[in-house]
């Protein structure tokens, strides 16, 4: 028997890289670029290793040239999924060598949102459209990997759950994607104490707070929210690989520790009486997301749904493949 059809009564918001990127963090096409200047400026190797495979995936391009974000992380999974066999080794004798720098490209974006996030100042009181969004009860899915939703509850003493249900005295956050601060337990480091993970669904910024026993089978957080000053660090010691689904095409296998998140988005969807996509582009690699969408809206009656987006061609992607009737605001996303 299929599962009721649920009432519609949520408040459901859809952030995507514009949103960040209005409150001063890189957006998809710009972290390569951003990669290479904070690599400058820390005058770290990566820059030369990111050189030395654009100059192997890509071997008709210029010497300065930088690959489309999208195309390279693709690349890379794909080749790091060939070409190294289950014991590690490597399959293809002679190719390219560097088997260890998708990892450490994810780190530098870990390092590359964290230091942007910690110079972002948020008011005393909060911004005007922030606020309205960031409501007990409301929810938010977003494809980002970014803390600003963790870090802005914090700052503003709101409770916060990473996926499960909507409570009406509760912001329900659930990310897609993946997090700088997410890790499988086989990525732990051994060393730290168990304090310093969480399980997803722990409520933040909870009085008094409560910690809920750690699984050996949970995805689990790491608390580098809790630990802002020194964020990078922090996760940097605790994880060997932070689960953040890249920008790729075929995503399946990494989306299998966090199907439950998927799981929620897609009721949450089920549940919208109003759906808000801010700075999202439907872009082609997230067919996954584009999927999510469609079902979540069209099962009973279909939300009210607004896309908050600048880019004409946003809107008539969403048009197409999501919704029909779906309202357009042109305006881009501000804080303030």
């Amino acid at each position: 028997m299929p599962a009721p059809i649920p009432q519609r009564t949520r408040t459901v918001f859809f952030l995507g890289a514009g949103f960040s990127r209005a409150l001063g963090l890189p957006n998809t096409a710009e972290l390569l670029t951003e990669v290479h200047n904070l690599a400058r400026a820390r005058k770290l190797l990566i820059a030369r290793r990111l050189r030395e495979a654009y100059k192997y995936f890509y071997p008709e391009e210029a010497s300065t040239f930088i690959p489309d974000v999208v195309d390279f992380f693709s690349v890379l999974r794909a080749y790091e999924d060939v070409s190294v066999g289950s014991d590690g080794a490597p399959r293809f004798a002679g190719g390219f060598k560097d088997h260890t720098l998708l990892t450490d490209l994810r780190f530098m974006v870990v390092r590359l949102l964290s230091d942007r996030l910690r110079g972002i100042q948020i008011p005393t009181g909060g911004w005007p459209s922030v606020e309205a969004m960031f409501q007990p009860g409301n929810i938010i899915v977003t494809s980002n990997w970014d803390l600003f939703v963790e870090w802005y509850a914090c700052c503003r003493s709101i409770r916060l759950r990473l996926g499960g249900a909507a409570e009406n005295s509760t912001l329900t956050l659930i990310k897609l994607h993946g997090s700088v601060d997410w890790t499988e337990p086989g990525f732990r480091k051994t060393g730290y104490p168990g304090t310093d993970y969480a399980v997803l669904r722990e409520l933040l910024n909870s009085t008094p707070p409560h910690a809920i026993q750690i699984r050996s089978s949970d995805m689990l957080r790491i608390r580098a929210v809790e630990n802002m000053s020194k964020s990078w660090q922090f996760i940097k010691a605790r994880t060997r690989r932070p689960h953040m689904i890249m920008m790729a095409q075929g995503k399946t296998v990494d989306m299998e520790p966090i199907q439950s998140m998927w799981e929620d988005a897609y009721r949450a969807l089920c549940a919208a009486k109003e759906l808000r996509i801010i700075g999202y582009s439907l872009p082609v690699d997230d067919v996954e997301i584009r999927t999510l969408l469609r079902a979540g809206i069209a099962r009973g009656t279909q939300p009210t749904v607004i896309i908050q987006n600048p880019e004409p061609g946003v809107h008539v992607r969403v048009r197409t493949f999501v919704s029909r009737t779906a309202k357009s605001d042109y305006t881009s996303f501000t804080p303030g």
